[in-house]
């Protein structure tokens, strides 16, 4: 494994992936058993060895993200589960690259951190938001090196 994360640290992915290709990436570096969850679209492979993936939903209410996820509700899943098992968090770190990842960000509060990848669709919505004085909570961290996030880790 190339870094490690603390125990006292929970992990989901979500993604517009699906999960073999999710699940391959992950036991392949030895990480599949430290994810607490993963939203993504179902997928298998049928009987004549072809990918099938399927709508993680159907949704209609998110105008950012795509119809088979938004993942501001995928966020606002978790975190309410959470609640629900006794377990807030003190802080949201939040790692993104597309346009759909705007919607999660929209989401988080002041304690929060938004990690950017530089060069990619978030970074320059992001950039267009605080550009048209609309507000994002959480700081927001531009990133080229994975490093810079498990520093904040």
């Amino acid at each position: 494994m190339l870094f490690s994360v603390p125990e006292n640290i929970d992990i989901i992915i979500i993604s517009d992936s699906n999960s073999v290709f999710i699940q391959h990436i992950l036991e392949t570096h030895g990480l599949y058993d430290r994810i607490m969850n993963i939203f993504t679209n179902p997928a298998n492979f049928d009987q004549d060895g072809r990918l099938v993936v399927t709508p993680f939903t159907d949704q209609e209410t998110c105008g950012i993200c795509e119809r088979n996820l938004c993942k501001g509700d995928a966020l606002k899943l978790h975190l309410d589960r959470m609640t629900g098992a006794r377990r807030k968090y003190d802080r949201v770190l939040y790692v993104g690259d597309g346009k759909n990842d705007v919607c999660p960000c929209l989401k988080l509060g002041k304690n929060d951190v938004i990690f950017a990848r530089a060069g990619y669709r978030l970074e320059e919505e992001l950039k267009k938001m605080q550009d048209n004085n609309k507000k994002i909570d959480a700081e927001v961290v531009i990133w080229h090196d994975a490093n810079v996030i498990f520093e904040h880790i």
